[in-house]
């Protein structure tokens, strides 16, 4: 069994039984899921921690999987949930992330950047995408050349412009302008 002390950012949480798993970005360990024992119980001292976009300080336990075993939520980010819009916007740029980062991959430069866009209240889907090597303004749709790309589909990894996005798949696709739509 080993224990990890970590720095690691809320991706999401989704319950499984009567316990939850959450989906951390940590600094040290890349991307994580660890379950929450009792997360689902409404006294639970995880659950006024786990939310989407917060900074926390967690001890993770791993024997076959991680385990969460304590959490101080480290920022909030007051700010950017202050901001609809913002608030938005970062919550789409975390669904890029949890579908795009590599489990167990550490990124500290990755953690860093997304950590001080959350503080500027400043997180885009356009910023993940340039932060992974996806930069939107340089990028071409897929299917015809063009220069001016609309959407992103993160399973392919390929943009389109607004013409081809109309005729996309039915997968969830990322919107570079206006965030997250389907086709």
């Amino acid at each position: 069994m080993k224990e990890f002390v970590v720095h690691a950012l809320v991706l999401g949480c989704v319950p499984k039984g009567g316990d939850r798993v959450a989906d951390l970005f940590t600094l040290e360990l890349g991307r994580v899921e660890a379950r929450m024992v009792a997360g689902r119980a409404i006294v639970s001292k995880f659950a006024p921690h786990c939310d989407p976009l917060n900074l926390l300080a967690v001890r993770l336990v791993k024997k076959n999987r991680y385990t969460l075993a304590d959490v101080v939520a480290r920022n909030r980010f007051p700010s950017l949930r202050a901001s609809p819009k913002a608030l938005a916007s970062a919550l789409k740029a975390f669904f890029l992330l949890r579908t795009m980062m590599p489990k167990e991959e550490p990124d500290p430069r990755l953690f860093h950047e997304v950590s001080r866009a959350l503080a500027r209240s400043s997180l885009t889907v356009r910023t993940i995408l340039a932060l992974l090597g996806y930069d939107s303004t340089v990028a071409r749709c897929a299917r015809c050349g063009k220069s001016s790309v609309h959407a992103f589909v993160p399973e392919e990894g390929l943009f389109f412009c607004r013409a081809c996005f109309a005729r996309a798949h039915n997968e969830v696709i990322l919107d570079v302008d206006y965030g997250i739509g389907r086709s």
